[in-house]
Protein backbone atom coordinates (compact mmCIF):
# COMPACT_ATOMS: atom_id res chain seq x y z
CA UNK A 1 0.00 0.00 0.00
CA UNK A 2 2.95 2.29 0.80
CA UNK A 3 4.56 3.82 -2.26
CA UNK A 4 7.13 6.27 -1.83
CA UNK A 5 9.52 7.47 -4.44
CA UNK A 6 12.87 7.83 -3.54
CA UNK A 7 16.17 7.29 -5.92
CA UNK A 8 18.14 5.61 -2.89
CA UNK A 9 16.68 4.95 0.45
CA UNK A 10 18.27 7.04 3.21
CA UNK A 11 21.13 5.99 5.12
CA UNK A 12 22.02 7.13 8.73
CA UNK A 13 25.53 8.30 7.87
CA UNK A 14 23.93 9.92 4.91
CA UNK A 15 21.28 12.44 6.85
CA UNK A 16 23.12 12.88 10.17
CA UNK A 17 25.44 16.23 10.86
CA UNK A 18 26.91 17.11 14.19
CA UNK A 19 25.31 20.88 12.80
CA UNK A 20 21.85 19.54 13.14
CA UNK A 21 22.03 18.03 16.48
CA UNK A 22 22.98 21.39 17.72
CA UNK A 23 20.42 23.72 15.73
CA UNK A 24 17.98 20.72 17.24
CA UNK A 25 18.76 21.79 20.62
CA UNK A 26 19.49 25.34 19.63
CA UNK A 27 15.78 25.01 18.98
CA UNK A 28 14.35 22.85 22.12
CA UNK A 29 16.26 26.02 24.17
CA UNK A 30 14.24 28.94 22.73
CA UNK A 31 10.63 27.24 23.76
CA UNK A 32 12.13 28.11 27.49
CA UNK A 33 11.49 32.08 26.60
CA UNK A 34 8.02 31.86 25.23
CA UNK A 35 7.13 28.69 26.87
CA UNK A 36 8.51 28.11 30.14
CA UNK A 37 6.18 25.74 31.28
CA UNK A 38 6.87 23.50 28.83
CA UNK A 39 11.22 23.93 29.42
CA UNK A 40 10.00 22.77 33.05
CA UNK A 41 8.30 19.15 31.96
CA UNK A 42 10.20 16.15 33.00
CA UNK A 43 10.47 12.90 31.81
CA UNK A 44 10.87 9.57 34.11
CA UNK A 45 14.60 11.25 35.01
CA UNK A 46 13.15 14.44 36.41
CA UNK A 47 15.08 16.60 34.78
CA UNK A 48 14.20 19.88 33.14
CA UNK A 49 15.30 21.91 30.16
CA UNK A 50 17.51 23.89 32.16
CA UNK A 51 18.86 21.32 33.99
CA UNK A 52 19.78 19.67 30.39
CA UNK A 53 21.09 23.06 29.52
CA UNK A 54 22.66 24.31 32.50
CA UNK A 55 25.41 21.56 31.42
CA UNK A 56 24.60 22.09 27.72
CA UNK A 57 27.66 22.05 25.81
CA UNK A 58 29.45 18.63 27.75
CA UNK A 59 25.20 17.32 27.34
CA UNK A 60 25.90 17.64 23.38
CA UNK A 61 29.10 16.26 23.00
CA UNK A 62 28.49 13.19 24.78
CA UNK A 63 25.32 12.59 22.80
CA UNK A 64 27.19 13.65 19.46
CA UNK A 65 29.72 10.68 20.61
CA UNK A 66 27.10 8.19 21.59
CA UNK A 67 25.15 8.64 18.31
CA UNK A 68 27.91 8.24 16.05
CA UNK A 69 28.69 5.57 17.57
CA UNK A 70 25.59 4.06 17.32
CA UNK A 71 25.12 3.64 21.52
CA UNK A 72 22.15 6.01 21.47
CA UNK A 73 18.47 4.04 21.55
CA UNK A 74 15.57 5.56 22.78
CA UNK A 75 14.40 4.97 26.18
CA UNK A 76 11.00 4.56 27.41
CA UNK A 77 8.40 7.50 27.93
CA UNK A 78 6.24 8.95 30.57
CA UNK A 79 3.17 9.73 29.74
CA UNK A 80 1.30 12.78 30.54
CA UNK A 81 -2.63 12.51 30.32
CA UNK A 82 -3.83 16.39 28.99
CA UNK A 83 -7.12 17.86 27.86
CA UNK A 84 -7.35 20.16 25.15
CA UNK A 85 -10.90 21.36 23.64
CA UNK A 86 -12.54 19.09 26.22
CA UNK A 87 -10.72 15.93 24.95
CA UNK A 88 -8.22 13.37 26.63
CA UNK A 89 -5.10 13.17 25.34
CA UNK A 90 -1.68 10.71 26.03
CA UNK A 91 1.39 12.98 25.49
CA UNK A 92 4.50 10.90 25.71
CA UNK A 93 7.51 12.70 27.16
CA UNK A 94 10.98 11.81 26.78
CA UNK A 95 14.41 12.63 28.56
CA UNK A 96 15.47 16.11 27.15
CA UNK A 97 18.99 14.14 25.67
CA UNK A 98 16.24 11.77 23.22
CA UNK A 99 14.12 15.04 22.29
CA UNK A 100 17.16 16.66 20.90
CA UNK A 101 17.56 13.62 19.05
CA UNK A 102 14.15 13.27 18.03
CA UNK A 103 13.81 16.87 16.60
CA UNK A 104 16.90 15.85 14.92
CA UNK A 105 15.76 13.14 13.08
CA UNK A 106 12.08 14.53 12.59
CA UNK A 107 14.07 17.70 10.62
CA UNK A 108 16.68 15.56 8.57
CA UNK A 109 14.41 13.46 7.60
CA UNK A 110 11.50 15.63 6.55
CA UNK A 111 13.65 17.69 4.52
CA UNK A 112 14.52 14.81 2.37
CA UNK A 113 11.07 13.24 2.03
CA UNK A 114 9.01 16.59 1.74
CA UNK A 115 9.29 15.72 -2.54
CA UNK A 116 7.39 12.51 -1.62
CA UNK A 117 3.68 14.51 -0.41
CA UNK A 118 1.43 15.28 -2.60
CA UNK A 119 0.63 19.20 -2.58
CA UNK A 120 -2.44 18.58 -1.18
CA UNK A 121 -1.06 17.72 2.29
CA UNK A 122 -0.73 20.37 4.61
CA UNK A 123 0.50 19.40 8.34
CA UNK A 124 4.22 18.49 9.17
CA UNK A 125 5.26 19.79 6.00
CA UNK A 126 9.52 20.83 5.55
CA UNK A 127 8.43 24.18 4.14
CA UNK A 128 5.59 26.47 2.23
CA UNK A 129 2.76 24.60 3.55
CA UNK A 130 0.26 25.00 6.78
CA UNK A 131 -3.05 25.36 8.09
CA UNK A 132 -3.66 28.90 6.42
CA UNK A 133 -2.34 27.40 2.86
CA UNK A 134 -4.72 24.23 3.15
CA UNK A 135 -7.94 26.65 4.49
CA UNK A 136 -7.50 29.14 1.30
CA UNK A 137 -7.40 26.23 -0.64
CA UNK A 138 -10.74 25.15 0.53
CA UNK A 139 -12.03 28.81 0.38
CA UNK A 140 -11.12 29.32 -3.09
CA UNK A 141 -12.66 26.16 -4.16
CA UNK A 142 -15.76 27.08 -2.94
CA UNK A 143 -16.11 30.45 -3.92
CA UNK A 144 -15.07 29.23 -7.56
CA UNK A 145 -17.79 27.26 -7.67
CA UNK A 146 -20.33 29.33 -6.18
CA UNK A 147 -23.30 29.08 -8.48
CA UNK A 148 -22.83 24.88 -8.14
CA UNK A 149 -23.71 22.68 -5.77
CA UNK A 150 -20.28 21.07 -4.38
CA UNK A 151 -20.20 17.77 -3.04
CA UNK A 152 -18.23 17.14 0.15
CA UNK A 153 -16.76 13.90 1.60
CA UNK A 154 -14.98 14.08 4.59
CA UNK A 155 -13.50 11.79 6.27
CA UNK A 156 -11.09 11.92 9.70
CA UNK A 157 -8.83 8.90 11.68
CA UNK A 158 -10.56 7.65 14.44
CA UNK A 159 -8.39 8.38 17.56
CA UNK A 160 -5.28 8.56 14.55
CA UNK A 161 -1.82 8.40 16.54
CA UNK A 162 -2.94 5.27 18.68
CA UNK A 163 -4.08 3.18 16.12
CA UNK A 164 -1.62 3.00 13.40
CA UNK A 165 -0.98 -0.81 12.84
CA UNK A 166 2.46 -1.54 13.38
CA UNK A 167 2.62 -3.51 10.49
CA UNK A 168 1.69 -0.65 8.50
CA UNK A 169 4.15 1.58 10.32
CA UNK A 170 6.95 -1.12 9.72
CA UNK A 171 6.26 -1.14 5.62
CA UNK A 172 6.66 2.83 6.22
CA UNK A 173 10.13 2.72 7.80
CA UNK A 174 11.31 -0.21 5.54
CA UNK A 175 10.24 1.92 2.18
CA UNK A 176 12.70 5.02 3.27
CA UNK A 177 15.09 2.95 5.04
CA UNK A 178 18.39 0.88 4.29
CA UNK A 179 17.57 -2.18 5.88
CA UNK A 180 19.56 -2.95 9.28
CA UNK A 181 21.13 0.53 8.74
CA UNK A 182 20.81 3.03 12.21
CA UNK A 183 18.69 5.02 10.96
CA UNK A 184 16.14 2.12 10.56
CA UNK A 185 16.63 1.04 14.53
CA UNK A 186 15.87 4.75 15.31
CA UNK A 187 12.96 4.93 13.97
CA UNK A 188 12.07 1.32 14.58
CA UNK A 189 12.40 2.58 18.50
CA UNK A 190 9.15 5.11 17.66
CA UNK A 191 7.15 2.15 16.46
CA UNK A 192 7.87 -0.14 18.95
CA UNK A 193 7.91 2.33 21.92
CA UNK A 194 7.78 2.01 25.38
CA UNK A 195 6.38 3.54 28.70
CA UNK A 196 6.37 3.24 32.36
CA UNK A 197 2.39 3.25 33.96
CA UNK A 198 1.80 5.16 37.05
CA UNK A 199 3.53 1.91 39.15
CA UNK A 200 6.42 1.76 37.44
CA UNK A 201 5.34 -0.75 34.74
CA UNK A 202 6.74 -0.66 31.41
CA UNK A 203 4.58 -1.25 28.25
CA UNK A 204 5.66 -1.64 25.08
CA UNK A 205 2.74 -0.06 22.94
CA UNK A 206 1.10 -2.73 20.01
CA UNK A 207 0.17 -0.16 17.93
CA UNK A 208 0.39 3.60 17.22
CA UNK A 209 3.06 5.83 17.38
CA UNK A 210 4.08 8.34 20.56
CA UNK A 211 1.63 11.30 20.53
CA UNK A 212 4.00 13.99 21.20
CA UNK A 213 7.33 13.45 19.16
CA UNK A 214 8.16 15.22 15.96
CA UNK A 215 9.27 11.93 14.28
CA UNK A 216 5.84 10.15 15.03
CA UNK A 217 4.25 13.24 13.36
CA UNK A 218 6.35 12.37 10.05
CA UNK A 219 5.87 8.41 10.68
CA UNK A 220 1.95 9.11 10.72
CA UNK A 221 2.06 11.23 7.97
CA UNK A 222 3.68 8.67 5.81
CA UNK A 223 1.02 6.12 6.82
CA UNK A 224 -1.60 8.28 5.57
CA UNK A 225 0.17 8.70 1.82
CA UNK A 226 -2.34 6.09 0.43
CA UNK A 227 -5.25 8.89 0.82
CA UNK A 228 -3.59 11.24 -1.27
CA UNK A 229 -2.32 8.79 -3.80
CA UNK A 230 -5.99 7.90 -4.45
CA UNK A 231 -7.72 11.12 -3.99
CA UNK A 232 -5.84 13.87 -6.12
CA UNK A 233 -6.35 12.13 -9.58
CA UNK A 234 -9.76 13.63 -9.79
CA UNK A 235 -10.26 17.00 -12.16
CA UNK A 236 -12.50 19.79 -11.17
CA UNK A 237 -12.20 18.88 -7.49
CA UNK A 238 -10.12 19.94 -3.79
CA UNK A 239 -8.44 17.70 -1.87
CA UNK A 240 -6.78 18.66 0.92
CA UNK A 241 -5.42 16.68 3.78
CA UNK A 242 -4.36 18.21 7.37
CA UNK A 243 -2.92 15.77 9.46
CA UNK A 244 -5.71 12.94 9.59
CA UNK A 245 -8.48 15.81 8.42
CA UNK A 246 -9.37 14.93 4.87
CA UNK A 247 -11.72 16.71 3.12
CA UNK A 248 -12.39 16.16 -0.50
CA UNK A 249 -14.75 18.96 -2.69
CA UNK A 250 -16.08 18.37 -6.14
CA UNK A 251 -18.94 19.37 -8.40
CA UNK A 252 -19.40 16.36 -10.41
CA UNK A 253 -21.84 13.86 -8.59
CA UNK A 254 -20.17 10.57 -10.02
CA UNK A 255 -16.43 11.63 -8.39
CA UNK A 256 -17.65 11.80 -5.16
CA UNK A 257 -19.26 8.69 -5.24
CA UNK A 258 -15.84 7.02 -6.55
CA UNK A 259 -14.35 9.06 -3.98
CA UNK A 260 -16.48 8.00 -0.82
CA UNK A 261 -16.05 4.33 -2.30
CA UNK A 262 -12.49 5.19 -2.12
CA UNK A 263 -12.21 6.19 1.35
CA UNK A 264 -13.72 3.39 2.62
CA UNK A 265 -11.40 1.10 0.72
CA UNK A 266 -8.17 2.82 1.85
CA UNK A 267 -9.42 2.88 5.34
CA UNK A 268 -9.98 -1.24 5.33
CA UNK A 269 -7.17 -1.71 3.45
CA UNK A 270 -4.35 0.43 5.77
CA UNK A 271 -6.67 -1.40 9.17
CA UNK A 272 -7.77 2.12 10.12
CA UNK A 273 -11.04 3.13 11.15
CA UNK A 274 -12.86 6.25 10.24
CA UNK A 275 -14.48 8.89 13.08
CA UNK A 276 -17.87 8.07 13.14
CA UNK A 277 -18.84 11.72 14.11
CA UNK A 278 -16.58 13.05 11.67
CA UNK A 279 -17.76 11.49 8.51
CA UNK A 280 -19.55 13.84 6.09
CA UNK A 281 -21.44 12.55 2.74
CA UNK A 282 -23.14 15.78 1.49
CA UNK A 283 -23.68 18.64 -0.87
CA UNK A 284 -23.27 22.68 0.01
CA UNK A 285 -25.66 24.38 -1.39
CA UNK A 286 -27.88 26.98 -1.03
CA UNK A 287 -30.20 26.65 -3.76
CA UNK A 288 -33.64 25.19 -3.20
CA UNK A 289 -34.48 23.26 -6.12
CA UNK A 290 -31.84 20.60 -5.39
CA UNK A 291 -32.53 16.90 -5.00
CA UNK A 292 -30.44 15.05 -2.86
CA UNK A 293 -28.70 11.87 -4.10
CA UNK A 294 -28.58 8.75 -2.54
CA UNK A 295 -26.29 8.48 0.58
CA UNK A 296 -25.96 12.47 0.21
CA UNK A 297 -27.50 15.35 2.53
CA UNK A 298 -27.89 18.76 1.69
CA UNK A 299 -25.68 21.37 4.01
CA UNK A 300 -26.46 25.08 4.66
CA UNK A 301 -22.37 24.72 5.80
CA UNK A 302 -19.38 22.46 6.42
CA UNK A 303 -17.06 22.83 9.11
CA UNK A 304 -13.35 22.32 8.95
CA UNK A 305 -10.83 23.11 10.92
CA UNK A 306 -12.29 25.49 13.31
CA UNK A 307 -14.14 27.19 10.98
CA UNK A 308 -17.69 26.93 8.91
CA UNK A 309 -17.91 27.39 5.17
CA UNK A 310 -20.96 28.13 3.76
CA UNK A 311 -22.14 28.23 -0.01
CA UNK A 312 -20.73 31.08 -1.83
CA UNK A 313 -17.62 31.34 0.36
CA UNK A 314 -18.44 33.07 3.28
CA UNK A 315 -16.31 31.65 5.76
CA UNK A 316 -17.51 31.93 9.79
CA UNK A 317 -16.79 30.78 12.98
CA UNK A 318 -18.15 26.84 14.33
CA UNK A 319 -20.61 27.34 17.10
CA UNK A 320 -18.19 25.45 19.24
CA UNK A 321 -15.36 27.77 18.98
CA UNK A 322 -17.74 30.91 18.73
CA UNK A 323 -17.86 29.58 22.32
CA UNK A 324 -14.68 28.83 23.21
CA UNK A 325 -13.35 32.76 22.67
CA UNK A 326 -16.24 33.81 24.74
CA UNK A 327 -14.60 31.32 27.34
CA UNK A 328 -10.93 32.26 26.89
CA UNK A 329 -12.28 36.06 28.00
CA UNK A 330 -14.22 34.95 30.78
CA UNK A 331 -11.22 32.69 32.11
CA UNK A 332 -8.78 36.08 31.53
CA UNK A 333 -11.97 38.06 33.79
CA UNK A 334 -11.73 35.62 36.54
CA UNK A 335 -8.47 36.28 37.04
CA UNK A 336 -9.05 39.90 37.92
CA UNK A 337 -11.34 39.25 40.77
CA UNK A 338 -8.87 39.99 43.71
CA UNK A 339 -8.42 43.31 41.87
CA UNK A 340 -12.06 44.15 41.07
CA UNK A 341 -12.72 43.62 44.77
CA UNK A 342 -10.51 46.36 45.70
CA UNK A 343 -12.65 49.00 44.43
CA UNK A 344 -15.98 50.06 43.78
CA UNK A 345 -15.40 52.77 40.91
CA UNK A 346 -17.47 51.91 37.62
CA UNK A 347 -14.09 53.44 35.54
CA UNK A 348 -11.05 51.73 37.23
CA UNK A 349 -13.34 48.06 37.43
CA UNK A 350 -13.66 48.82 33.75
CA UNK A 351 -10.76 49.75 33.01
CA UNK A 352 -9.01 46.72 35.11
CA UNK A 353 -11.12 44.58 32.45
CA UNK A 354 -10.40 46.42 29.26
CA UNK A 355 -6.73 45.40 30.33
CA UNK A 356 -7.33 41.86 31.23
CA UNK A 357 -8.64 41.77 27.72
CA UNK A 358 -6.13 42.84 25.57
CA UNK A 359 -3.42 41.20 27.61
CA UNK A 360 -5.22 37.82 26.75
CA UNK A 361 -4.97 38.73 22.94
CA UNK A 362 -1.32 40.37 23.34
CA UNK A 363 0.64 38.35 25.65
CA UNK A 364 -0.77 34.25 26.00
CA UNK A 365 0.74 33.48 22.73
CA UNK A 366 -1.25 29.79 22.34
CA UNK A 367 -4.33 31.38 22.38
CA UNK A 368 -3.63 34.62 20.49
CA UNK A 369 -2.23 32.28 17.49
CA UNK A 370 -5.37 30.05 17.50
CA UNK A 371 -7.75 33.23 17.46
CA UNK A 372 -5.57 35.38 14.85
CA UNK A 373 -5.99 31.89 12.91
CA UNK A 374 -9.71 32.09 12.54
CA UNK A 375 -9.71 36.25 12.30
CA UNK A 376 -7.43 35.25 9.18
CA UNK A 377 -10.09 33.51 7.18
CA UNK A 378 -13.19 34.44 8.60
CA UNK A 379 -15.13 37.08 6.27
CA UNK A 380 -18.51 37.03 8.14
CA UNK A 381 -18.24 40.23 9.87
CA UNK A 382 -21.37 40.19 11.34
CA UNK A 383 -20.64 37.91 13.35
CA UNK A 384 -17.68 39.34 14.27
CA UNK A 385 -19.80 42.43 15.52
CA UNK A 386 -21.79 40.10 17.56
CA UNK A 387 -18.48 38.83 19.52
CA UNK A 388 -17.79 42.69 19.87
CA UNK A 389 -21.38 43.06 21.85
CA UNK A 390 -20.73 40.43 23.14
CA UNK A 391 -17.54 41.23 25.26
CA UNK A 392 -18.70 44.91 25.61
CA UNK A 393 -21.77 43.60 27.72
CA UNK A 394 -19.66 40.73 29.17
CA UNK A 395 -17.43 43.89 30.65
CA UNK A 396 -19.99 46.03 31.71
CA UNK A 397 -21.59 43.49 33.30
CA UNK A 398 -18.98 42.28 35.38
CA UNK A 399 -18.09 45.88 36.41
CA UNK A 400 -21.48 47.26 37.29
CA UNK A 401 -22.76 43.93 39.03
CA UNK A 402 -25.57 43.56 37.18
CA UNK A 403 -25.43 41.14 34.51
CA UNK A 404 -26.13 41.34 30.53
CA UNK A 405 -28.46 44.40 30.04
CA UNK A 406 -28.56 46.89 27.72
CA UNK A 407 -29.42 49.46 30.13
CA UNK A 408 -25.76 49.29 31.39
CA UNK A 409 -24.50 51.19 27.98
CA UNK A 410 -26.41 54.15 29.43
CA UNK A 411 -24.36 54.00 32.33
CA UNK A 412 -21.33 54.03 30.58
CA UNK A 413 -20.94 53.91 27.14
CA UNK A 414 -19.49 52.14 24.34
CA UNK A 415 -17.27 55.15 23.41
CA UNK A 416 -16.08 55.30 27.10
CA UNK A 417 -15.34 50.86 26.72
CA UNK A 418 -13.29 51.74 23.78
CA UNK A 419 -11.62 54.89 25.37
CA UNK A 420 -10.53 52.70 28.37
CA UNK A 421 -9.20 49.59 25.94
CA UNK A 422 -11.74 47.80 25.28
CA UNK A 423 -10.28 45.35 22.03
CA UNK A 424 -12.13 45.24 18.81
CA UNK A 425 -12.03 41.45 17.24
CA UNK A 426 -13.25 43.33 13.67
CA UNK A 427 -10.40 46.00 13.85
CA UNK A 428 -7.83 43.21 15.30
CA UNK A 429 -8.97 41.11 11.93
CA UNK A 430 -8.24 44.45 9.77
CA UNK A 431 -4.84 44.80 10.90
CA UNK A 432 -4.26 40.97 10.22
CA UNK A 433 -5.31 41.64 6.80
CA UNK A 434 -3.11 44.53 6.52
CA UNK A 435 -0.11 43.09 7.81
CA UNK A 436 0.01 45.59 10.68
CA UNK A 437 0.26 42.03 12.89
CA UNK A 438 2.64 39.66 12.52
CA UNK A 439 0.69 36.43 13.42
CA UNK A 440 2.36 32.51 13.45
CA UNK A 441 0.09 29.34 14.49
CA UNK A 442 1.87 27.47 17.23
CA UNK A 443 5.31 26.68 14.91
CA UNK A 444 8.83 25.34 15.45
CA UNK A 445 10.58 27.14 12.79
CA UNK A 446 14.11 26.66 11.84
CA UNK A 447 15.76 30.01 10.39
CA UNK A 448 18.46 28.84 8.23
CA UNK A 449 18.18 28.62 3.88
CA UNK A 450 15.01 26.27 4.25
CA UNK A 451 12.61 26.90 6.69
CA UNK A 452 10.45 24.12 8.35
CA UNK A 453 7.30 24.13 10.35
CA UNK A 454 5.34 21.47 12.61
CA UNK A 455 1.89 23.23 13.33
CA UNK A 456 -0.84 21.72 15.40
CA UNK A 457 -4.52 22.57 15.30
CA UNK A 458 -6.78 22.66 17.69
CA UNK A 459 -9.52 20.32 16.58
Amino acid sequence: MIHISLSEKLKFDEIYQREALYRSALNLYTKSLFCRNKARTTSWDGKTLYDFAGNGTKELDMLHKAVVNRKFSFSPAKPLKIIRNEKERIVYIWPWRERVVDLMLYQQLNQRLDHCFSPSVYAFRWHGYGVDQCQNKVKRFICRHSDKPIYVIKRDVANCFPSIPHELLKEVVASITVKDDYLEKLLLDHVSYSYFQDDGELITADSGVPFGAPTACLLANLALKPFDDALTVFPESCYSRYADDMLFLTVNSEFAKVAAEKFDTIFEQLGLVSKASAAVNGILTDLEDVTPEPGFTVLSGQKHLGLYFKPGGTVSLALDKQRKICNLFRKAFAKCKRRLQKTSEVKKRVTILCHAANYMLEKTQSQIAIIDYYLKHINDVKQLQLLDRWLAEEVLSIALNTGHKKGNFAKFSFQKLREAGLPSLVHRRNLLLHGHIESSFLRWKMHNRSDQSLTVIPK
